[in-house]
């Protein structure tokens, strides 16, 4: 069988001045930067154009230089109609490789996406239930996310590791996105609710015709916690997210029509 082969690599930049003084003479696009982490993707795809394995290598830096350098397999399946029904992520060593990721998915007669499953570890780390209405447009998902492990405070690092290997009980919380729709289909609101329904945020989008022109988040208390602007030009979409808690981030994800193409966090 023969396979395409696309090579992605995506590189993490740190921070590097020397003193304050330093830093304050310097403007923000002239900072020194040094790597800290360089992902590498090898993608190959199978004779239907289907994603079928991911090499990914995660290289750690310190002080510039390569440091610890781990690899990852990654291995997909799918049904008759092409739908995926797993992925899992190997560590590879240099004599095996162990299951550190599972992820599997189930589908409706309509091929919706209904169940989604994720294991770390062969424990569940996250759940999500989807439901659908006679239009097949989703109007409810349900997250049921493990809570990660408090240490306790008196813990240090030798405490850590004698009770790596204890017994422990997962504990997971529930959250729930509502979708709602216009007469054109288009989704005018995301209503985020915890565990108990209680409404945490809604999300409002406008539109003009059918495209998106500003979204909005609004918080139980009435106040706006993001922004989204969009920017459309021929069939290439940009998004740009601002979270009003936090005026130093921004995200900006690049659409070809319905494809994430591109995303650049800053914070």
């Amino acid at each position: 069988m023969k396979f395409n082969i696309i090579l992605l690599a995506t590189i993490f930049f740190i921070s590097c001045n020397g003193t304050s003084q330093h830093a304050e003479e310097q403007k923000g696009n002239e900072q020194n930067w040094q790597i800290a982490q360089v992902l590498k993707h090898e993608h190959s795809y199978n004779k239907l154009g289907l994603l079928d394995t991911t090499l990914r290598i995660q290289d750690m830096y310190v002080n510039g230089a390569s440091g610890v350098v781990i690899n990852f397999l990654i291995t997909r399946k799918y049904d008759n109609v092409n739908n995926l029904i797993s992925k899992k992520t190997f560590q590879l060593f240099k004599k095996k490789k162990e299951l550190s990721e599972e992820v599997l998915y189930n589908y409706d007669a309509k091929n919706n996406l209904v169940l989604l499953t994720e294991r770390f570890q062969n424990v569940v780390r996250k759940i999500i239930r989807n439901t659908y209405n006679d239009k097949n447009q989703i109007i409810e998902e349900m997250n049921i996310q493990k809570i990660l492990e408090e240490t306790p405070e008196d813990w240090n690092l030798d405490s850590a590791i004698a009770h790596h290997n204890d017994k422990k009980t997962p504990h997971y919380d529930t959250s729930i996105i509502s979708y709602q729709y216009d007469i054109k289909g288009n989704t005018i609101n995301k209503i985020y609710k915890n565990s108990n329904r209680e409404i945490v945020e809604t999300v409002t989008t406008i539109y003009s015709g059918n495209k998106k022109k500003v979204s909005y988040g609004i918080n139980q208390m009435g106040d706006t916690v993001s922004i989204t602007n969009y920017k459309q030009s021929g069939n290439l979409i940009t998004e740009i997210n601002q979270d009003k808690n936090n005026l130093l981030y921004t995200e900006t994800n690049l659409y070809d029509g319905t494809k994430l193409i591109e995303t650049i966090s800053i914070d």
